[in-house]
């Protein structure tokens, strides 16, 4: 949710003074939204199941696309008791039991499964193979 609230904020400030107008229809089932910012700029934002979302940017026939999955940074690890905290900023926190994959120096060294357990943008996840340490990234495979 918070990502949303900071990429409307994105797109607003990018907007400018420009008349916005509605544009017509989409072909796909997933929720869109399309706005036509002028007569040359479009801007779209693309969101699925997997709180995944896709910004495309369209300026002069160019197009720009940014591509945001959920990835945390892992903070805390208890490896007594085999389970991290993960920090995601300001990523969307995927919902329990999501199996993320653990990377060191972009080498992937483990694996974690999200719990119940959450405070502001930190969730508990247990190791479920592999290792962590404070500092690994965590992302969805």
């Amino acid at each position: 949710m918070k990502f949303l609230v900071i990429l409307a904020c994105f797109i607003a400030l990018t907007s400018g003074c420009a008349l916005i107008k509605k544009t017509k229809g989409s072909s796909s089932n997933k929720p869109e939204s399309t706005k036509q910012v002028s007569t040359n700029k479009s801007i779209s934002l693309n969101t699925n199941i997997q709180n995944q979302a896709t910004l495309n940017i369209t300026n002069n026939g160019k197009i720009l696309t940014l591509t945001s999955v959920p990835e945390g940074k892992i903070v805390t690890v208890n490896s007594n008791l085999k389970f991290v905290v993960i920090n995601f900023g300001f990523s969307v926190i995927p919902p329990a039991d999501t199996k993320l994959g653990v990377y060191r120096n972009g080498l992937k060294i483990g694996e974690v499964k999200l719990t119940n357990y959450l405070l502001e943008n930190n969730a508990v996840a247990d190791i479920t193979s592999g290792e962590a340490e404070k500092g690994d990234i965590v992302k969805m495979d």
